[in-house]
């Protein structure tokens, strides 16, 4: 059996929304293998109610296959043997079966397969939730994975759903504290492996049967039969239908080229083309839009926000030749790799915690960049960081950079109290100073491990 981790907050959630009075209308979204059933799972495994997966086939055969699941749960013998073949006909029926003082959930899982095949059945929906449902005590828990429909046919203005919804909940992926509870490996091999595959759940369960990340990484990545070999090709051809722009874009992003300008060039796009791409891969969370931390206008760029994706273009795609010949023997810089990457762990993860009322992001301006800047709200305090992946770092050829880059930030501020910090896998000579922060590896791991203790 599988254990359950995490996703306290969203099951304190639906437990508040199960416990309080009425009809409930819950939408939950997230992409695929994000744990939306497992969740949904956990949560209702003590409760009594109907919980639907659909399959994508043809909407009568839905139709009709939900018909059966329903008769079945309220031993209806005329719903059993009826013939109905639209949405329409078989959401009539419902009043004449549901309880309406009695609390049960109702949960369609895959509800976007509902809509490809059928979109009627969100008018079929909206009229049932307003002559009937909205009336009773049924909580109705529509779920699925096509962030794009689910935002554009259930959540959208022009949605006949629109407005119906009591809670909206999109599942994001889990954050380092929780990814560990999957792993069994070393810190720094967890610390690794995230940075590498970042929080799915269902990829940290790939990866649970691994105590070693270089295996890891060569069976599932590095191997024409590996798990995560042809991954990024089944999340976009199910999200887009031009699939091949798309893929195009991320692969210039993960390579580097992060201004529009940049990107239009490298796959061969006029630039005023490109922006529409850019805002459909943002809603869905595919990449994110960086500002310095004091946001000039015009200053930002485009990163990935998929762990996966960054790696598989940079490992996968560069290799792909010698993985179809069965080479184990790929070219990959690690080290160089995840000197880029780190910045991004320490920035969302580890400072989340060293300063949770400061505001923190990155800063650059022409030349002069700073990996982590981290403000505390009432601007009195402000501290100054460099990531290095990189064994016996010597701080004390960092520090005077550092400050000469601070300098430059704080050219017309005013600071109470400025410190820096040098996050490093070691360092050659670790000394307490009172300025300068020095955090190792041996230190994130007493820091993660005591705010798992306390979560």
């Amino acid at each position: 059996m599988i254990r359950f981790i995490g996703r306290k907050p969203e099951l304190r959630i639906l437990a508040d929304e199960w416990s309080s009075p009425g009809a409930k209308l819950i939408i939950l979204y997230g992409r695929r293998r994000i744990g939306k059933t497992t969740l949904l799972s956990e949560f209702f495994s003590d409760k009594n109610g109907v919980f639907y997966i659909s399959e994508d086939v043809y909407y009568k055969l839905q139709v009709d296959d939900l018909r059966k699941y329903l008769a079945e749960f309220f031993h209806d013998e005329f719903l059993q043997n009826a013939t109905i073949n639209e949405w329409e006909g078989l959401f009539q029926y419902l009043p004449k079966v549901i309880d309406p003082g009695k609390r049960f959930f109702i949960v369609l899982d895959e509800f976007t397969y509902l809509i490809k095949n059928g979109r009627s059945i969100l008018t079929g929906l909206q009229r049932l939730w307003d002559t009937f449902l909205s009336k009773t005590n049924v909580f109705l828990v529509l779920c699925g994975s096509n962030l794009g429909m689910m935002r554009d046919e259930v959540l959208s203005y022009s949605s006949p759903l629109y407005g119906r919804r009591t809670r909206d909940m999109l599942l994001a992926p889990f954050d380092f504290n929780n990814a560990m509870k999957f792993l069994n490996m070393s810190f720094e091999e967890k610390l690794l492996l995230y940075m590498t595959i970042g929080g799915i759940p269902e990829y940290l369960r790939r990866a649970s049967g691994y105590v070693d990340y270089h295996n890891f990484v060569e069976r599932e990545f590095g191997d024409a039969n590996g798990y995560f070999y042809r991954e990024p090709y089944f999340i976009l051809a199910q999200e887009f239908r031009e699939y091949n722009t798309y893929f195009s874009i991320l692969n210039a992003i993960s390579f580097g080229k992060n201004k529009p300008s940049e990107i239009a060039g490298y796959i061969g796009m006029e630039s005023k083309r490109l922006y529409p791409y850019l805002e459909n891969l943002m809603k869905l969370m595919f990449i994110s839009k960086a500002t310095p931390i004091d946001d000039r206008k015009g200053a930002g760029h485009y990163e990935l926000t998929d762990s996966m994706m960054q790696f598989w273009f940079n490992y996968v795609f560069l290799n792909r030749e010698f993985i179809e010949r069965g080479s184990n023997q790929l070219a990959f810089d690690y080290p160089a790799y995840f000197g880029r990457i780190f910045e991004k762990f320490v920035r969302n993860e580890l400072f989340k915690f060293l300063y949770p009322t400061f505001r923190i992001g990155t800063w650059w301006y022409k030349d002069t960049e700073i990996d982590v800047v981290a403000i505390s709200q009432k601007n009195d305090e402000i501290v100054f960081c460099e990531c290095k992946w990189k064994d016996r770092v010597d701080h004390t050829r960092i520090l005077p950079d550092l400050k000469r880059k601070s300098e430059k930030f704080l050219q017309g501020k005013k600071v109470g109290k400025i410190s820096y910090q040098i996050v490093a896998r070691s360092f050659r000579n670790k000394t307490h100073e009172e300025e300068l922060i020095l955090t190792d590896l041996s230190d994130m791991e007493e820091i993660f491990t005591r705010f798992s203790r306390s979560d």
